[in-house]
């Protein structure tokens, strides 16, 4: 590969594998890591797309030049490896066989290796070389990765800009997007398929399923999906506009130095602690010492995390800006391989960050009607405003009653907030994840009071959203009439809703002073801490959804960390050693998932049954993917493949060491044993997936034409919520009543096993409870 590259630029393709390596890492989360093997194919894959632009222009300027404006056109649809699969269908017109092979992965991993070289060498120092654990089937092993080096860290700021706007950009639209039709071809106009002569059929249509498998693909072409375009196409139909008020607060925010938050990062790197004196040092006893690198690390830490923070600001203020203008945007909808539904913008989104949820907007409001306090549970849309404050204020554990009142015994803070927003930073104080949604509910509700005291009327445009409560357990007991979980998590009809998270944080406390009588080790220190429903929610949150009581680890030493960070004293003394920490996580995952399983009982049996039922597809159609038809006619389709190395083996120096890194690929076997754990987690989400598009439908026929949806939280205006509220517990209630999931998934067993008539079923199914689902429609807290 070195031959054919060798009349090329040598600082072009240096500039090619730089800004490869700085967009991987910049893009990913993984402590600011990056594997060697992915950065290195990365970089050999951008340069074989330079290499092919670079012999078709000498080949012919002119259509080189042609070609490459058809492929760019689409560049907002798609990143890297749509541009280069149009280039390759665009090519194959004009060029010979020999420029069309794509090469080798063994030799663009060998290229790439060649560039990281340079890279990381102490002439240039971009990166550093470390190690990773693998991720694969078996022992986890270690091996070689790149992180940032402290130099490019400081001079990130230097060249953000460069690099952030040399990425393909999935931007909103401003016009309405393609409605679906057919498995291809909507959401964006300009991906159709054209068959002129002038332009080539090169633009690759957007898919309905991102990362369909074939199988699925086959069965989307078979299936009615009729129900779940109307949902995508009454979601992907409502126009959007940037919430300019809140927009002016964040950008005076990042030009005035706010300070560093979650949602603000600096441009300059926090200075870590300096160094101790050598006399100083020798003076230290081993804790102090051991405090003092461990707050060095963490500042280290911080600054390589912001990195990518800043790129992703820098990309979000960019994009706000520009669309800022425009009085409607409009974004793109499509599913993943379960049913669920995604926007296809990467860079601003209501399915995004706190802050991009904040900074968005109805396009198109609804006149809020003030029917004072009706005794309906669809009431005015004065009285969802009033509701939707408290909600995103973080007061959202009592009645709609008393959260209305609560807007009213604040309106003085909500409108001093609203008129000074930069001085006056109360709603900072709001819940963390609703924080920036607050300060948009406060512009709303002093709009409304300055229109409705000028005896105008109002129009709103601030999203309400409605979440269904622990929605995971919620299709849980409805699936297996569980009355104790569906009363916990509102399916129940009460006077105020309930909390499921503190009742499994209650109960943790309690096993906690037990475990303090016993005096087990751990058990004072997480006493201290006072756990609370925050400990409990990634636990119960991933329980319906099949995750283990290890792989909430992390999620728990977070909720830790943010705990200690919001206390007034100094971190408690086992915080900084790391064996003691880990023990103090350890005892609190223990006891959280104890408590977890002790009140629901019924879908931890149900989801053993699921893996049953996935052991026995397994004996019965080994080679046959897990598939099944959802409520909504969306057909799953499981089929992950198990992952083997491929022929030839990479040989290459780094840093004047041999490396022998290897390639892996799917082999065509299915990977049972992480299909046996996936079918749980796969089954719940195709239910809320199927939910979803089913409500936005029902939703679309009720003339509710402003909607917003992440999953399980679904949005409209104010004036219409009291009515989505409706259509929520109504289709989720005939969801269940007429139909069984679970059966229906017994079903595609039969057929895969071949026994349509003998049942190849697992023992186990647990036992039907006594919940009535057609009751939840009375329920008014299941959504809200």
């Amino acid at each position: 590969m070195i031959h054919a590259i060798k009349d090329m630029d040598p600082l072009f393709l240096c500039a090619v594998a730089a800004r490869t390596a700085l967009n991987g890492a910049w893009s990913r989360d993984n402590g600011g890591k990056l594997s060697l093997t992915l950065v290195s194919a990365k970089i050999g894959a951008a340069i074989e797309d330079e290499w092919r632009w670079h012999e078709w222009r000498k080949l012919d300027p002119k259509q080189a030049r042609w070609a490459q404006d058809v492929v760019n056109e689409g560049r907002s649809a798609g990143g890297a490896r749509y541009k280069r699969a149009a280039a390759r269908k665009v090519g194959g017109l004009f060029l010979p066989e020999e420029l069309l092979a794509p090469w080798p992965s063994d030799k663009q991993v060998a290229l790439g290796l060649r560039f990281v070289d340079y890279m990381v060498s102490p002439s240039v120092g971009l990166f550093e070389v470390t190690k990773m654990l693998s991720g694969r089937r078996g022992p986890s092993k270690a091996k070689l990765a790149l992180k940032l080096s402290p130099i490019a860290v400081q001079r990130a700021d230097e060249v953000v800009d460069l690099f952030a706007t040399s990425q393909a950009l999935t931007w909103p639209l401003i016009v309405p997007p393609k409605p679906w039709t057919a498995p291809t071809g909507g959401g964006f106009w300009f991906r159709e398929r054209t068959a002129t002569d002038i332009c080539p059929e090169g633009l690759k249509p957007f898919p309905l399923v991102r990362w369909a498998s074939p199988e699925q693909r086959k069965a989307l072409d078979r299936a009615d999906l009729s129900t779940v375009y109307a949902g995508l196409n009454a979601v992907q139909e409502t126009p959007w506009r940037i919430n300019k008020r809140v927009l002016g607060v964040w950008s005076a925010m990042l030009d005035g130095g706010f300070g560093p938050t979650d949602d603000i990062v600096e441009w300059d790197n926090e200075e870590p602690p300096e160094r101790v004196p050598d006399d100083e040092w020798e003076d230290m006893s081993d804790e102090d010492r051991l405090e003092h690198r461990h707050e060095i690390s963490e500042v280290f830490g911080r600054n390589r995390k912001a990195v990518s923070k800043r790129v992703r600001q820098h990309r979000l203020k960019r994009v706000v800006d520009r669309f800022a203008k425009y009085p409607a945007i409009y974004f793109a909808y499509n599913c993943d391989r379960r049913g669920r539904v995604y926007t296809s913008s990467s860079d601003i989104s209501p399915q995004g960050s706190r802050l991009e949820k904040g900074l968005l907007e109805f396009a198109v409001g609804d006149e809020l009607s003030d029917t004072g306090e009706a005794p309906s549970p669809i009431r005015s849309g004065v009285y969802w405003l009033k509701v939707v404050v408290a909600n995103y204020y973080g007061f959202d554990k009592v009645s709609f009653d008393d959260r209305a009142k609560w807007t009213d015994a604040n309106k003085e803070m909500i409108l001093s907030v609203a008129a000074r927003p930069l001085d006056d930073q109360r709603w900072w104080s709001a819940s963390e994840k609703t924080r920036w949604q607050f300060l948009a509910a406060c512009f709303a509700y002093q709009e409304w009071k300055e229109e409705t005291t000028a005896g105008r009327r109002y129009v709103c445009h601030l999203p309400v959203m409605l979440d269904g409560t622990c929605n995971g357990l919620q299709h849980w007991a409805a699936l297996l009439r569980d009355e104790k979980v569906g009363q916990f998590v509102n399916l129940v009809p009460g006077d105020k809703p309930m909390d499921l998270y503190g009742r499994v944080a209650s109960r943790a406390r309690e096993e906690i002073e037990r475990a303090v009588e016993r005096r087990q080790q751990w058990a004072l220190e997480c006493q201290a801490l006072g756990i609370d429903r925050n400990f409990a929610k990634p636990v119960v949150m991933g329980f319906p959804y099949g995750r283990t009581r290890w792989s909430i680890y992390e999620e728990i030493e977070k909720a830790l960390r943010r705990k200690i960070e919001k206390s007034d004293g100094s971190s408690p003394n086992w915080w900084t050693d790391k064996e003691a920490r880990s023990g103090v996580v350890k005892f609190l995952v223990e006891t959280l998932w104890t408590a977890t399983i002790a009140e629901t009982e019924k879908p931890d049996a149900g989801r053993k049954y699921l893996q049953a039922v996935a052991q026995e597809w397994k004996k019965a159609a080994p080679d046959t993917p897990l598939a099944w038809m959802s409520p909504s006619g969306f057909p799953v389709v499981l089929a992950r493949r198990d992952q083997g190395p491929i022929e030839g083996r990479v040989r290459e120096k780094l840093l004047g060491k041999l490396v022998m890194p290897r390639l892996w690929a799917g082999k065509g076997a299915l990977y049972w044993s992480k299909l046996i754990s996936a079918i749980a987690p796969g089954f719940i989400h195709s239910l809320d997936g199927a939910h979803l598009v089913i409500a936005l439908g029902a939703a679309a026929r009720s003339e509710i034409n402003q909607l917003a949806c992440v999953h399980d939280s679904f949005g409209t205006t104010p004036e219409r919520a009291g009515d989505l509220a409706k259509v929520l517990r109504e289709t989720f209630s005939e969801m269940y009543a007429e139909g069984d999931p679970i059966a229906a998934l017994e079903e595609a067993l039969r057929q895969a096993g071949g026994h349509p008539n003998a049942a190849p079923i697992p023992h186990g199914r647990p036992e039907p409870g006594g919940l009535d689902v057609g009751a939840m429609r009375g329920s008014l807290y299941a959504f809200g």
